[in-house]
């Protein structure tokens, strides 16, 4: 329980923190603002709603959208995914224990 494990509880209990401190309601006003613009609809919605509420949940930031811009939307937030996790693992943890679960099976037969 070394490494990465309490790093992502720190990372994702800070971030819950930050959206409760901040409030659901402004987090959401935020979105909805991000999402009129299409600059910002690709690239800060995306990366916004990765960081702070992590895959798989940030594809729900989706409802801030029209239904013609939700397809955009998640091959955004899915091309954001693998990037983010380098700098910030919390964003993709699931991919991340099964990726350190392979490499410390593989250096253990190595």
């Amino acid at each position: 329980m070394i490494g990465i494990v309490p790093t992502l509880i720190v990372l994702l209990t800070a971030t819950y923190t930050l959206i409760t401190l901040a409030g659901e309601r402004r987090v959401q006003s935020l979105a909805c603002f991000l999402s009129k613009n299409i600059v910002t609809r690709y690239s800060l919605l995306p990366l916004l709603a990765m960081f702070f509420v992590t895959n798989p949940m940030a594809y729900t930031f989706g409802v801030f959208l029209e239904e013609r811009h939700k397809p955009a939307f998640y091959d955004a937030t899915v091309s954001l995914c693998h990037p983010i996790t380098g700098l910030f693992p919390h964003c993709n943890a699931g991919e991340l224990f099964v990726w350190l679960g392979v490499t410390s099976g593989a250096t253990k037969l190595a």
